[in-house]
């Protein structure tokens, strides 16, 4: 059997590994397998107070699956449907003829997670149904409104949810392993991404690890979340593993189209993971679609700040 794609896979990862995930945790690893390229979760990087139920880990896995088969894509490769073994994904390859295909890659490269406030700017119905006719699937639905009702209870439901998660320390402290002071360390959130004052940065993760400014955080997420010109939430008709992986593909290509327009994005888990929470917006919404991933979008800080990536070799399993 040919090793077309062992001899491609640092190609391939240079382009994936750019794919957002939870806390920026990349928690995933990659084999080759023949023809097939097999994602798995990687154990050491899976979050136990943040992500108790593993929802964040696989919408992070189907986000990286959808990466990889822009890279495949880009770098000349025929990609089948992804397919779930277990907690694994498959994605076999075939190599192929013809140019190489661009689409995508650009805002790949320049997509990063701005968590500032943003400024205000126009979301229209239009740009609301661009984002809305992105994913075709009887499983997943992305659904994008400008609506200041919804986003004002977004952001009242993220504030209390972060107070629920900040009042317990060992969620504090899992939260600020992962914050960095430099976009050089290759997983993690760089502090910068907050947009706050750089001498405050260098305070913030003594600060929440303690407990004692939980308020004044979830406050400032408050804020964060009031400032949203837009949301887009990624639905699904059900809330386990395969739905997960189904939204986190989709919940790229959202995120990837954001960049195209030219505006700011930041996530957060809060609505989804805290208590039901989520179905007081999936009744605004009127929807009998989960929650699973929600995306503010705006006007935010007008120099790119990406986070650090693991290195192709890093992420191939041994």
């Amino acid at each position: 059997m040919s090793d077309y794609l062992s001899e491609s896979i640092n190609d391939i990862l240079s382009i994936s590994r750019l794919a957002p995930s939870v806390h920026n945790s990349q928690p995933w690893k990659v084999k080759v397998q023949g023809e097939n390229m097999v994602i798995l979760l990687d154990g050491d990087r899976l979050l136990t107070h943040g992500d108790p139920a593993g929802r964040q880990a696989f919408i992070s896995l189907g986000i990286f699956t959808e990466a990889c088969l822009i890279a495949l894509e880009h770098l000349g490769f025929k990609a089948g449907a992804p397919r779930m073994e277990n907690e694994t994904v498959i994605i076999k390859t075939a190599p192929k003829s013809g140019a190489p295909a661009d689409e995508d890659i650009e805002a790949l490269r320049q997509r990063f997670t701005d968590r500032s406030v943003y400024k205000k700017t126009a979301f229209s119905p239009a740009d609301a149904a661009r984002l809305n006719t992105l994913w075709h699937s009887k499983n997943i639905q992305i659904r994008s409104t400008g609506d200041r009702p919804i986003i004002e209870r977004c952001a009242q439901l993220t504030r209390q949810a972060l107070l629920l998660a900040f009042s317990n320390p060992a969620f504090r402290q899992e939260l600020t392993e992962f914050f960095s002071s430099s976009a050089k360390v290759p997983y993690g959130i760089p502090l910068s991404t907050l947009g706050a004052p750089r001498l405050k940065s260098l305070f913030v993760k003594r600060l929440i690890n303690s407990g004692v400014n939980r308020r004044q955080e979830a406050q400032a997420e408050y804020e964060r979340w009031m400032s949203a010109s837009g949301l887009v939430f990624v639905l699904a008709a059900g809330d386990s593993k395969p739905y997960w992986v189904e939204s986190g593909r989709a919940y790229l290509r959202a995120s990837l189209e954001v960049q195209k327009m030219g505006l700011s994005q930041a996530t957060s888990a809060a609505i989804v993971e805290a208590a039901d929470f989520h179905e007081d917006i999936e009744k605004l919404l009127k929807t009998d679609k989960r929650i699973q991933a929600v995306i503010r979008v705006g006007r935010g800080q007008s120099k790119r700040r990406p986070s650090g990536r693991f290195t192709p070799a890093e992420l191939l399993a041994t």
